[in-house]
């Protein structure tokens, strides 16, 4: 292992402040949570550089139990950056974009919690968003138009462009008591080349199936900035899938086990 995988494994566990297993993207799909169609389309999309939130209004439904299961699907080669301070923010500036980062606060809270920023500071957050960095965090809203409105007014005051360029917004719900308690991602939204947000993934709560409705916008998106043609990304959504799906299948399932079989899948997929 990496001196680079050792301390993106210590700030992701870092997020892990409720104690117990950190949970995989294979933890995640055998509880129904996630689908494995849609663990590996942000596979795909966290592969060409998507920055992604997580997001509940009530706490303890899980949005930070996803966050970690998805930062484990970054490039081998990104550092992840716990923002805890202004002062984290301002050193990201001077770096150079195009060193690959992930600039994660723990949480968009007004809380004193260590990792929690809030006001002028989660502009600042969306600032670094360019070249290589990339951002990702959960917050306490429920719908695609609650983040944005919190998101986009006093005090945070985040850029519409910017809100706009949000790659993955993923939100949860949870049904039943404690012990019986059924957590899913109810919801995942894209960005979209018209400045709104595609509802890719929904969970339909009758069947307790999650749904994928159509082709995705960030796909073509991604085409249109001159990014990789939408052929390609399908093969690689797919090849995402199969990778998915094996994993999910096989008797791993410790996070640190899934995450050495994700940076295998990268140094055989994107060499």
């Amino acid at each position: 292992m990496t001196d680079l995988e050792r301390h993106n494994l210590s700030e992701i566990h870092g997020l892990n402040q409720r104690g117990g297993r950190m949970l995989s993207f294979v933890d995640l799909i055998e509880a129904g949570t996630m689908s494995d169609e849609m663990c590996a389309f942000c596979l795909c999309a966290i592969a060409n550089g998507a920055s992604f939130l997580t997001a509940a209004r009530p706490g303890g439904v899980g949005k930070t139990t996803v966050l970690a299961a998805l930062l484990g699907f970054l490039p081998p080669d990104t550092k992840i950056v716990t923002v805890d301070s202004r002062a984290v923010i301002a050193k990201a500036k001077k770096e150079d974009p195009s060193i690959p980062r992930c600039c994660l606060p723990h949480e968009l809270g007004s809380g004193m919690w260590y990792g929690y920023i809030w006001g002028d500071d989660v502009a600042e957050l969306f600032n670094l968003k360019e070249g290589n960095r990339r951002v990702a965090s959960c917050i306490h809203v429920d719908t695609i138009g609650e983040l944005r409105d919190v998101l986009t007014s006093p005090p945070l005051n985040v850029a519409e462009a910017h809100f706009r360029d949000l790659e993955l917004a993923l939100f949860m719900t949870m049904e039943g008591g404690v012990l019986r308690s059924k957590r899913r991602v109810c919801s995942l939204c894209e960005a979209a080349e018209s400045g709104e947000h595609h509802e890719l993934f929904r969970w339909d709560a009758g069947r307790d199936v999650i749904r994928r409705d159509g082709d995705s916008t960030l796909f073509s998106r991604i085409e249109r900035h001159g990014g990789k043609e939408k052929a390609e990304l399908d093969e690689e959504y797919k090849h995402c899938l199969r990778f998915v799906r094996d994993v999910a299948g096989s008797s791993v399932s410790d996070f640190e086990d899934v995450r050495e079989k994700v940076v295998e899948f990268y140094a055989e997929a994107y060499k």
